[in-house]
């Protein structure tokens, strides 16, 4: 989780000569979120909060799959918008037969990357929307933005998020990640990464660090037919199902981030894809205690569990 307090700082001070801008045409965006044990439902009450403040699609609904039992109503009163619940409990309670689990162990966060990564984009829930703005409990935006959930106005975009230069996963959650991608290349004929500038990025941090970059986990909006793509669809199957990877997958906790970073190297083209940093949004940063206070929590909200008050 990535907190960029100075470029906060710097927003801030400058949001009086931001004026908010203007929705692209034609897309139709959903927010979308995935509730499980890691979530802390106080904090996404206060990011639900936030996304008034994206005015580009004031119709945009969240929809949130929940991955635990759950009372929709303690989150509707965060929102005025309308926020479609679809449990897949299931989903995450399905481990695969190739994986060798260590009883005790909660599997919750993989299971999550592995939907964020490949089952997503297939589920019903979404079919009528064709750009998703997947966000998490860490997720705050900080002033209006006239384009958000949607992509920025321009040439169409298959891909936007931001990452960090200098901070990359760990090697304890890559490992695998490089050298499986390298394999599945060589299998599959022709495939070479469209994004060179992105791949040169991994091979260097592998090379120099044993790490690979990472996108937000916090926030990413993604065109759907991207996603769908054939090649891209078999690829992420590739890593979050096949048998040669899917043990990887479990054991090194793969993030999504990560993932979609080598899958946008190989699939979208540079003028398709953009990682500059959204003006607006930032991550709450909850080992640090920075939970931007009077910004991304409104001080004046009670959000209820089982009929407990939690501020």
């Amino acid at each position: 989780m990535l907190t960029i307090s100075s470029l906060l700082s710097l927003l801030l001070s400058t949001i009086v000569l931001i004026a908010p801008a203007k929705a692209a045409d034609g897309d139709n965006p959903a927010f979308v979120v995935v509730l499980d044990s890691n979530t802390d439902m106080a904090e996404l009450c206060h990011t639900f909060e936030t996304l008034a403040r994206a005015s580009g699609f004031a119709d945009a609904p969240i929809i949130a799959f929940n991955a635990l039992p759950f009372n929709p109503e303690t989150l509707r009163s965060c929102t005025n918008r309308n926020i479609h619940f679809a449990d897949i409990t299931d989903y995450h309670a399905y481990i695969p037969e190739s994986v060798e689990t260590v009883v005790g162990t909660n599997y919750d966060f993989v299971q999550t990357q592995r939907f964020l990564t490949t089952d997503v984009w297939e589920r019903a829930e979404i079919l009528q929307y064709d750009v998703i703005m997947q966000i998490t409990d860490a997720t705050c935006l900080t002033f209006e933005d006239g384009d958000l959930p949607g992509f920025p106005q321009g040439p169409e975009l298959n891909y936007k998020s931001f990452s960090v230069p200098g901070q990359l996963e760990p090697t304890e959650h890559t490992v695998g990640i490089y050298q499986s991608t390298l394999e599945y290349m060589s299998s599959v004929p022709g495939l070479v990464p469209v994004n060179v500038n992105q791949w040169s990025l991994i091979v260097r941090s592998h090379e120099d660090s044993n790490k690979l970059p990472k996108f937000s986990e916090d926030f990413q909006i993604v065109r759907k037919s991207f996603m769908q793509d054939p090649q891209v669809r078999a690829f992420t199957n590739f890593l979050t199902s096949s048998p040669d990877t899917v043990g990887s997958f479990f054991d090194r906790r793969w993030s999504a981030g990560t993932l979609m970073f080598v899958t946008v190297a190989l699939f979208s083209p540079f003028d398709k894809t953009s990682n500059t940093h959204m003006p607006g949004v930032v991550e709450k940063d909850f080992l640090s205690g920075n939970t931007f206070d009077n910004i991304c929590r409104n001080p004046s909200t009670v959000f209820r569990v089982n009929g407990l008050r939690v501020s």
